[in-house]
């Protein structure tokens, strides 16, 4: 009955149980099991002790050998709802106690986020002591993983852990929370990065010139153009092949940065560019085309973005994917692709699929835009019969409706 070891695993018990029945009656019994289990912690065995109380009282065996199916139909409503209560209590017992990953397994059966959520945002992790290490793991478990508080979660990974671990996670291509989430989590990595860059450059051109810029105590996020300001006129900071960040952490965050909005935290990627295209010599992290070199095809992506000369920067990608397409390299155009969508020109961005994507690879793309000539197209030249007439007939539906 018990879906955990703990009852077999204390120490043996001796005939007081027994006596207790004979005695008291079978809820003192229970009652006292109950007790038993709360002195321990014991979550688990008070939650089915409590479902065994409602199978007592219904006249139910004590200890289910069969599969729920197996209970007679007149009782279903009831145990569903001894079930309800059961976790009701012991998740709310278990919250009581601090034990916030014991009391998720109730009220997550319960669908019922909210009472996790209100405690983990009473969380400080800052006051934590090193020696916390399983109530911090728990509580950026929950927030972040288990998607109840995703960003605080975010935020406890990166004050924790750091921008190593932080670039790790977010380096998987969903997130808890869904997309907006994860554009609120990538922020804060940029303006993380970000924040650690200026006060490394502050600090070094206090070594040059005997005065700090950026206060020490300043705290991020800082003004996007910051670390260009710091910058200007001083590129004996470059010298000797120098950096000051973690350069595949700066490449990292530049590239995620692609999937923020227009914006303050994609102004500040702007920024990281800024210092990237300054970098010299060996260090400098390799890109392919169309981000070739690296920071300074990035910085092109975002300006188009950002309304910085956007028809300017789109004649630039669109030369390079025409070029790389010729050799045979379609990564360039699926990156034009991605800006033509992002950028609203849909139609654009349509014949560069065409251009790049298998048939099969262009039918949803088609069928959002409702124009099917771009995987008619490909079919054709790929010889794919199969693709073609599903194109054709999805074609001729999407007339026959006008």
């Amino acid at each position: 009955m018990f879906d955990s070891d703990s009852a077999n695993s204390s120490a043996p018990l001796d005939d007081s149980w027994e006596m207790r029945l004979r005695i008291e009656g079978p809820e003192a019994l229970l009652d006292h099991l109950e007790e038993t289990l709360r002195q321990r912690g014991d979550h688990t065995s008070l939650f089915y002790t409590s479902l065994m109380r409602a199978r007592f009282r219904l006249g139910l065996p004590e200890t289910p050998t069969g599969p729920a199916s197996e209970i007679p139909s007149q009782f279903h409503d009831a145990i569903e709802q001894a079930i309800r209560d059961a976790a009701t209590e012991v998740g709310h017992w278990a919250l009581e106690r601090g034990d916030l990953a014991g009391a998720w397994t109730y009220y997550r059966l319960l669908n019922q986020p909210q009472p996790i959520q209100e405690a983990l945002a009473k969380i400080d992790l800052e006051q934590l002591k090193d020696d916390q290490y399983e109530m911090v793991e728990t509580a950026i478990r929950l927030a972040f993983h288990e998607g109840l508080d995703p960003v605080r979660g975010f935020s406890w990974v990166l004050s924790r852990y750091g921008l190593c671990n932080a670039i790790t996670t977010m380096s998987s291509p969903e997130t808890p929370g869904g997309p907006e989430a994860r554009k609120a989590c990538l922020e804060l990595l940029v303006n993380a990065l970000h924040g650690e860059l200026v006060h490394r450059l502050s600090s070094e051109i206090e070594r040059f010139e005997g005065q700090r810029p950026i206060p020490e105590d300043a705290k991020a996020p800082f003004e996007p153009g910051a670390i260009a300001k710091l910058l200007d006129g001083r590129d004996n900071l470059f010298e000797d092949e120098a950096y000051h960040i973690d350069l595949s952490h700066l490449s990292s965050v530049v590239q995620l940065g692609q999937e923020l909005s227009a914006g303050p935290a994609m102004a500040r990627v702007r920024d990281l560019c800024a210092y990237g295209k300054k970098l010299k010599g060996r260090f400098v992290p390799n890109g392919e085309p169309p981000f070739d070199p690296l920071f300074e095809g990035q910085d092109r992506f975002f300006a188009a973005l950002m309304g910085d000369e956007t028809e300017k920067q789109v004649s630039y990608f669109t030369a390079i994917a025409e070029r790389e397409l010729a050799e045979g390299n379609p990564f360039p155009a699926e990156i034009l692709r991605k800006l033509l969508e992002r950028l609203g020109r849909s139609a654009e961005a349509l014949v560069w699929a065409g251009r790049t994507l298998s048939p099969q690879g262009l039918a949803g793309i088609c069928r959002s835009a409702g124009n099917f000539r771009p995987m008619i197209e490909a079919a054709k030249s790929q010889g794919d019969s199969v693709h073609l007439v599903a194109a054709l007939l999805e074609e001729a539906r999407i007339q026959s409706a006008k």
